[in-house]
């Protein structure tokens, strides 16, 4: 973004001051949330610095991690933040741009977790650990990190879990 491009929260507040009283609700509601100074110093930090985590944003305004996630609620309600979860770490965009597509890479013994169940749908855990001659606290925590990263969901099935793959992952290829 050059110099002479307004940000969004630039441009928002420059439409307020010059009186368009006409705008959609969603940019009114935004005008309103951005005259907060905090507010646009963040949206501007996001715009300069896409993908941004949380603590970086702190660090950088020099703000505690209470105002910022609480200004952060504020801003992604009314859209003109986006939040994106990678594992335990929040990246930060303006809305105008999607976080890039991620690659997710395996380990070998997760890739085989992961091919059990695509194509057995349904697997229970204690099958899955004689299949593959797991302990099941092994097999417990790779099945815990494959749904953080949204490729199977786990869902109880009498005393035992039932395991489905998720998404391109779904069905055998």
């Amino acid at each position: 973004m050059s110099r002479s491009e307004p940000t969004t929260a630039q441009a928002i507040l420059s439409l307020t001051r010059r009186g368009f009283d006409t705008l959609p609700r969603q940019l009114a509601e935004q005008a309103r949330v951005l005259k907060q100074p905090t507010r646009a110093r963040i949206v501007g930090a996001i715009e300069a610095s896409p993908g941004i985590c949380v603590r970086e944003l702190c660090r950088r305004l020099k703000l505690g991690n209470g105002v910022v996630r609480h200004h952060l609620e504020v801003l992604e309600k009314v859209g003109l933040i986006l939040n994106h979860r990678e594992g335990l770490k929040r990246t930060l965009y303006p809305s105008a741009r999607m976080p890039p597509p991620r690659v997710v890479e395996l380990i070998p013994v997760q890739q085989a977790i992961l091919d059990e169940i695509i194509y057995r749908p349904g697997l229970s855990q204690r099958e899955l650990s004689r299949r593959l001659g797991l302990n099941y606290r092994t097999l417990h925590r790779h099945i815990h990190l494959l749904r953080e990263e949204g490729l199977l969901t786990v869902e109880p099935r009498g005393g035992a879990t039932a395991l489905f793959a998720v998404g391109e992952w779904a069905s055998p290829a």
